[in-house]
């Protein structure tokens, strides 16, 4: 049987483990959900800017 001292201290020590597991994958899904937001980001200004000569010619077409 192990002593009480070390059976504390590997519980100490998986408890650890695991909150050191949680917290990494919590930082890696929020730096994935950053990322994809900023992607998405990038992705409507492209659109928009590639939309926007459309509406110009539209518009200057309407002057004319």
């Amino acid at each position: 049987m192990l002593p009480i001292a070390l059976r504390l201290s590997l519980r100490l020590l998986r408890a650890s483990l695991h909150a050191a597991v949680v917290f990494t994958a919590s930082v890696a899904l929020l730096l994935l959900f950053l990322l994809w937001s900023v992607l998405q980001l990038f992705d409507e200004s492209e659109t928009a800017s590639l939309s926007r000569p459309k509406e110009a010619a539209r518009a200057i077409a309407r002057f004319d």
